[in-house]
């Protein structure tokens, strides 16, 4: 055997194992992605849920807190769990392009909902639980919520369950309309019906 036909054999050779790693690689992210997808799917489901209950609350007059704590608690953990989902997954898969991480964020509108107060861009605001009471005002944010939560949980379904072959691209679409409304920048923006004088 002559050395150019050895070099040939071990560069096929190398190229099949490259080959192989590649693609074990590329099913790898494929489960992160699928994983992924899921878990945070399941979150927007849930947190669609629990946002279904507190409106129902509030309809029937329940409007104070400790009527609604627990619920409340329950869509938080709901948003904070998708947060971090997301900001995990997009840091694990840099490469992928999942645009998620900038403000404000899903563990912002968590924050939004309890016993919070702030200041945004020179905005003040006061948390859904901060005064004991939910206001009009506050009643409209929540519905704002649960509006736009169901666009997320719907986008991301195929019949009536997570779409399992949802591309990062489609995520990173269904976020953006998602912060594109829920923005500071935008004055029609529901966080500002959280603004206090």
């Amino acid at each position: 055997m002559k050395k150019s036909e050895i070099i040939i054999i071990a560069l096929i050779l190398l190229l099949g194992v490259s080959a192989l790693l590649n693609i074990g690689n590329l099913v790898s992210r494929d489960a992160a992605r699928q994983n992924a997808v899921i878990q945070i799917y399941s979150c927007f489901r849930d947190a669609s849920i629990n946002l279904d209950i507190l409106i129902d609350n509030i309809e029937k007059g329940m409007v104070d807190d400790t009527a609604n704590q627990g619920i409340i608690a329950m869509l938080s953990t709901d948003l904070v769990t998708a947060d971090t989902t997301l900001k995990r997954y997009a840091s694990w898969f840099p490469r992928v392009g999942l645009s998620y991480g900038a403000f404000p964020d899903f563990a912002h509108i968590a924050f939004t909902l309890g016993f919070s107060s702030g200041t945004v861009n020179g905005v003040g605001y006061d948390g859904v639980l901060l005064d004991n009471v939910i206001s009009e005002n506050e009643t409209q944010y929540i519905v704002a919520l649960r509006n736009d939560i169901a666009i997320i949980v719907s986008d991301m379904q195929s019949a009536d369950n997570v779409n399992q072959n949802l591309s990062i691209r489609q995520l990173n679409a269904i976020l953006n309309e998602f912060f594109r409304k829920w923005s500071y920048h935008d004055e029609n923006s529901p966080f500002f019906l959280l603004h206090n004088e």
